[in-house]
């Protein structure tokens, strides 16, 4: 008779609880449980919770537990919003406990019973919280995605204006990057563009960039003192002060790193910015199709286009979420908000500026060392206003050359303009790059500043523009070569005479892969000095080609000038340039041509000779005792490349030398020496005639 047993379990339960005995109470209860009657076991389950909290020793975890298991068997008698209360009440005690599998099951049963009861934005609210670190199994949290996604289009049904916000995948804050700036060229690219500014850049990389803006400017104004503020082109929450300025028709880039926090795959369909603007028209740049790896991080840079003048917001991504499983599809579109600094996403965008583009043609990305590649510099502007005048400033300024432009300062160039590059138009001119002496991956940095003809106006927003780029080289090696200069026998009073040791070695390894092949031909050997010429040569006219490892060994002379005038000799500025050809009568250009007596300037720029003690040589020093030799030995060659796929290539370059002083061994590239052997006294090993003229084996000394 259960109704009998229930009755006095009751009459029992009170008179328990007036004497404070709950535990006894509790376990009452809990024994009346049957599978007979769902709503009656919820019922004394529940009772049975309130005793163990009431207990003189509280017991929390029992009360949760016997909670959960009172809304289970109310939700089997279909009672759910008693249910939807245990449940709730029993999340309070789980809630920051670490227990996730506890919590998984009362956030999918909560979310199951008030989407029954139409209350779906708690529904969604509970279904988001399984959508994160979880231990269950992939298959469990595929489930969990797809129910989420099947609520949320119930809402989004029943509340179309609502904002949706999506809990994955989440953004990291922190790392969210405004990059301006950006031009769009909207004809076909004449040539690899410039690089730009990149999101991720080194606190060194940034303060070496700012360094070579200065030296523009300090340039540019006359060398005139002004407290120097670099152009900001990348924002973010750490530099936020400043209201970053975009120009109408260049894309603004925003970096945001997207952590999919689930062990299975998320799949994103049509993500762009969340614009919010009342004056300013944009056009969205969306990325069709995304998908992110199970528990990983995933930058993406989105972009959008303002199409008029104003101030616009970035509040965030809008994106359609889409289930894992692609053969049944199921999307539902939200956003994700951003949270920084609010200033860091508020850009004001003007009309008018001068936008330079630039593209670069011929380039080589594999190179030998010190090798001379000659490129295409395609200058276009792609602004509103017309650009007046651009400069070229370098780290390496010894590493490029414009043909027909002088340097400005050791490290700033002008960009040699016919007239004022217009709008839409386009300018080319050769530019040539030169190979870094050392083997590996290299870098060769160049900023390019210009400006309009509002310069002057100070009320301008962008006064001056600027534009980066690397070039990222992978450098081989080619030659090494040693010189050594030594007073002649044949020198005299009239007429001194030095004998310069040559040697020339290929340095290509023959384990190297790429390239297969690289043969090297000796062109030209040429001196520029003020005080020496060299002297015609007695080596072969025939070329010398030197193979993987092979050396060539040259005996050269060089005589004091004489005013007399020498076909064989040619004067450039205050350096007297003299030739010898090896290319077999094909001649060649001299080395007082360009590119090649622009790097000879360049490697030759704030040279001072000294001597022992501390003097100065001047020009008509020759050789009177331990005097220098002041000048450049330059070696130019040729080469023929082939690939592991059996494309040959031609390349060029040249290895310049510095001369200081007679009897002094000098090399290029520079090699380290190897840590000397530590000291130690020699040893012979095997037998040697002692003073009796009698041999002991293993005698040393």
């Amino acid at each position: 008779m259960p109704q009998f047993a229930t009755r006095a379990t009751l009459l029992s339960f009170e008179f328990l609880k007036d004497i404070g005995s709950y535990s006894e109470a509790a376990r009452q209860l809990v024994r009346m449980t049957s599978e007979d009657s769902d709503l009656r076991s919820g019922l004394l389950l529940e009772q049975a919770a309130y005793c163990y909290l009431y207990a003189s020793r509280s017991m929390a975890r029992k009360y949760a537990f016997h909670l959960v298991l009172a809304g289970h068997r109310y939700s089997k008698a279909k009672q759910r919003r008693h249910s939807l209360r245990c449940y709730r009440q029993a999340y309070q005690i789980y809630e920051n406990s670490g227990w996730s599998a506890a919590t998984d099951h009362i956030h999918l049963t909560i979310g199951k019973h008030t989407a029954s009861l139409q209350q779906l934005e708690e529904s969604v609210h509970s279904m988001a919280k399984l959508l994160g670190p979880s231990k269950q199994p992939p298959v469990q949290q595929e489930m969990f995605l797809r129910d989420y996604i099947l609520t949320l289009q119930q809402l989004n049904k029943t509340s179309p204006h609502l904002d949706l916000v999506l809990p994955i995948p989440q953004v990291n804050q922190q790392s969210i990057q405004v990059l301006l700036g950006t031009p769009i060229d909207p004809e076909k690219p004449l040539g690899t563009p410039a690089s730009g500014i990149s999101f991720h850049e080194s606190r060194t990389s940034i303060a070496r960039w700012h360094k070579l803006e200065e030296q523009i400017l300090s340039l540019v104004n006359n060398n005139v003192t002004l407290v120097f503020k670099p152009l900001v082109c990348l924002f973010s929450s750490n530099n936020s002060s400043n209201l970053p300025v975009a120009v109408v028709g260049e894309k603004i880039c925003v970096n945001v790193e997207l952590w999919n926090p689930m062990n299975i795959p998320i799949h994103i369909q049509d993500l762009t910015l969340e614009v919010k603007s009342s004056d300013v028209t944009v056009e969205p740049l969306p990325l069709t199709s995304l998908t992110l790896a199970p528990d990983s991080k995933t930058e993406v840079i989105l972009s959008t286009v303002p199409r008029s003048s104003g101030q616009v917001h970035i509040e965030g991504v809008c994106y359609q979420l889409c289930s894992s499983n692609r053969e049944d599809l199921i999307c539902i579109p939200g956003t994700q908000k951003f949270s920084p600094s609010p200033s860091s996403l508020a850009v004001q965008v003007i009309e008018y500026a001068p936008c330079l583009q630039i593209y670069f043609r011929n380039v080589q990305s594999t190179v030998l060392s010190q090798e001379l590649q000659e490129l295409r510099l395609v200058l276009k502007n792609l602004g509103s206003n017309p650009i007046r005048r651009i400069f070229l400033a370098s780290p390496t300024p010894a590493l490029f050359c414009l043909s027909s432009s002088a340097p400005c300062s050791p490290h700033v160039t002008e960009v040699p303009l016919p007239t004022a590059l217009a709008p839409g138009s386009s300018y080319i001119l050769p530019l040539w790059l030169q190979a870094p002496p050392e083997i590996g991956p290299a870098s060769v940095e160049l900023l390019f500043y210009y400006d309009s003809d509002n310069v002057g106006d100070t009320k301008s927003k962008l006064r001056y523009r600027l534009l980066r780029h690397t070039f990222h080289l992978t450098v081989l090696s080619s030659l090494h070569c040693s010189v050594l200069a030594s007073r002649s026998c044949a020198s005299s009073q009239s007429t001194p005479t030095v004998n310069l040791r040559l040697q020339v070695k290929n340095t290509s390894s023959p384990q190297d892969n790429n390239p297969v092949s690289t043969v090297i031909h000796l062109d030209h050997i040429s001196l520029s000095s003020s005080n020496w010429k060299l002297k015609p040569s007695s080596l072969p006219h025939d070329k010398i080609s030197l193979h993987k490892q092979e050396v060539s060994h040259s005996l050269i002379q060089a005589e004091a000038l004489t005013p007399a005038a020498d076909p064989n000799v040619s004067t450039n500025s205050t350096d007297t340039i003299s030739d010898i050809d090896l290319s077999g009568g094909r001649g060649g250009p001299s080395l007082s041509q360009t590119p090649y007596h622009n790097f000879l300037l360049k490697s030759t720029a704030g040279m001072k000779v000294e001597g022992e003690d501390g003097s100065n040589y001047g020009e008509g020093a020759l050789i009177t005792g331990t005097t220098a030799f002041k000048g450049k030995l330059v070696v130019r060659w040729k080469a023929s490349v082939t690939d592991k796929a059996g494309h040959t290539r031609e390349a060029q370059g040249q290895h310049i030398l510095s001369l200081e002083r007679l009897d002094e061994a000098v090399a290029f590239p520079f090699i380290p020496a190897l840590n000397p052997l530590p000291a130690s006294p020699v040893r012979f090993f095997g037998a040697r005639p002692n003073r009796n003229n009698e041999v002991k084996p293993g005698e040393s000394e």
